[in-house]
């Protein structure tokens, strides 16, 4: 992996996102720029562990000046909800190669392949309530997710 890994910054009043372009999904959030930073930095191994079977080389950066922000976007009620609303410029402007389109599936797989395995190893277990648990149930939580990403696919058309 490159030494320099390319971010955005989506920013409303009390949240501040980064996130990788190259990299979807892998993006964190914080009460600030610095701290998003910091945040998406650290998630590094974890966001590695889930492409470990795809053989695509991740390896998060191990300095904060590894992440270079070439975009910063004014955030919206749904940032400082705690959910990314603003795609960045580069979404816009450019057309997917096959190639690229081929990396993204695999991303998108593993990180549903993630998903299932944590849904699967959570089935009868009692979720803590609360903000630290979530405060729903397994099923909730699934059809959350499943209901978020109907949400975003409106977005790709």
């Amino acid at each position: 992996m490159a030494t320099r890994v390319k971010v955005y910054l989506e920013a409303g009043a009390k949240r501040t996102f980064a996130a990788a372009l190259d990299w979807p999904g892998w993006c964190r959030q914080g009460p600030n720029e610095t701290d998003a930073l910091a945040a998406l930095l650290a998630y590094g191994p974890k966001y590695a562990s889930v492409l470990g079977g795809t053989r695509l080389g991740f390896a998060g950066p191990k300095d904060l000046s590894q992440l270079v922000v070439v975009e910063r976007l004014p955030g919206t009620a749904t940032t400082d909800f705690g959910a990314l609303s603003v795609a960045p410029t580069v979404d816009h402007d450019r057309s997917c190669a096959a190639g690229d389109l081929k990396r993204f599936e695999k991303i998108l797989g593993a990180g549903w392949r993630a998903f299932d395995e944590t849904v699967k190893s959570a089935r009868g277990k009692t979720l803590a309530a609360g903000p630290r648990g979530g405060g729903r149930s397994l099923e909730a939580i699934v059809a959350h997710v499943i209901g978020a990403d109907a949400g975003h696919l409106t977005a790709v058309g």
